[in-house]
């Protein structure tokens, strides 16, 4: 398996769906590659008790860190004819950052409790 870690900003909300294998919960993010000359985008799919933590805190604009293994890469086209990848992933973890508002409290999520 290839896992990998996916840094950017959400994109949308959460949209948890039931499919013929189960609930699941997919939230995309858009990610600028190391030398920030390309946009990609990545589709982190939660199952089992971590798609009420995703609902919870994946919101729209909110920067997140995702980790998880990889399912497929695509290559997309849009409509200016630019190109960039499409990531599907089976997401196993995600951190979120401290507030930016000057506010000292940080939200930690117990791994253990969480999922």
């Amino acid at each position: 398996m290839l896992t990998i870690t996916a840094s950017g900003f959400i994109t949308g909300e959460p949209k948890v769906e039931d499919t013929e294998y189960g609930k699941r919960a997919t939230v995309t993010i858009r990610s600028k590659t190391t030398n920030g000359k390309q946009t990609h985008y990545i589709n982190a799919v939660f199952y089992g008790k971590k798609i009420d933590v995703a609902s919870k805190y994946m919101m729209d604009g909110r920067q997140v860190t995702i980790i998880g293994g990889v399912r497929n890469i695509s290559g997309k086209k849009k409509q200016d004819g630019s190109e960039y990848a499409s990531i599907y992933m089976d997401a196993m973890d995600f951190t979120l950052p401290e507030k930016m508002n000057g506010d000292s409290e940080r939200k930690t999520i117990d791994p253990e409790v969480a999922f």
